[in-house]
């Protein structure tokens, strides 16, 4: 690990706001000297009162690179003000397995220098997988379907990986393995990390040709099972059948209205 410890003192009654943290996370950096030089920060960001994030860039020979850093905050007071301490890390090694959740607004700037990369691939994956996860927790709504991620561990039913699953509530998930036509129940914890929300698919009355697996419909006449919608149940899928019903009813008075005889037999409708 390539770390960097440092403290300040801010003054004032009121523990150190974000944006004053930021800044003694900033000043600190910018003291670090790493490879031919000092540190150079383009962009910082406090996640939190604890958790600071930097895109920064450090010449060596000749050529500078970017990475980033990460910073743990410890506050306490001290005469008229509060003492901030931090303790800081480059990521071009490894880091602490608890610092990666940096925003993407940091990613977006470091990849705005057009510096060439040098970040340490487990965080990075790290900080992916937890962007992922964020993500999906935010997506976990009753009734919101999920489709296994390619190359990802799924649980197994009857032989077959679980390719789909349904939010049945914020903590209950209904795996479906579309193949065998069976669903079995599990907690959220392994879709929030193995699976990614699909596209709104469209609501059906009744399955007309598709295989219905745990209210969702597929097409399992190829290779590999293809989702193809969702069917209604209870008073949603008595108001589609209603709605289709009334629709052929309009359909229907309008051919009624319509006189095909006339207008095909004398060839009026050439004119």
């Amino acid at each position: 690990m390539t770390n960097y410890d440092f403290g300040q003192l801010v003054l004032g009654a009121e523990p150190p706001t974000l944006l004053q943290r930021e800044n003694v996370v900033r000043n600190g950096l910018r003291d670090c000297r790493f490879q031919n030089g000092y540190v150079r920060v383009h962009a910082i960001k406090a996640t939190s009162k604890s958790d600071v994030y930097a895109a920064v860039s450090f010449e060596k020979q000749g050529q500078r690179y970017l990475t980033y850093a990460v910073a743990s905050l410890k506050c306490r007071r001290k005469g008229e003000g509060y003492w901030l301490s931090a303790e800081s890390f480059l990521t071009t090694a490894s880091t602490p397995h608890t610092m990666t959740e940096c925003p993407d607004e940091i990613f977006a700037a470091g990849e705005a220098t057009g510096f060439t990369t040098q970040v340490d691939a487990s965080w990075l994956s790290s900080c992916i997988q937890s962007r992922k996860v964020k993500t999906n927790t935010q997506a976990l709504k009753k009734g919101a379907v999920f489709q296994l991620d390619p190359n990802s561990p799924a649980m197994v039913i009857a032989g077959e990986s679980a390719s789909y699953a349904l939010v049945l509530s914020k903590k209950a998930v209904l795996f479906i393995a579309p193949g065998v036509g069976m669903t079995k129940e599990g907690d959220t914890n392994e879709l929030v990390q193995h699976y990614s929300p699909v596209q709104p698919i469209p609501t059906f009355s009744d399955a007309t040709n598709y295989s219905e697996v745990g209210e969702l419909l597929f097409d399992l006449s190829g290779v590999l099972p293809v989702l193809k919608g969702r069917l209604a149940v209870g008073a949603k899928a008595a108001l589609l059948v209603r709605a289709k019903r009334e629709l052929d009813r309009k359909l229907g008075e309008a051919a009624a209205l319509f006189d095909f005889s006339s207008k095909f037999s004398s060839g009026a409708w050439l004119s």
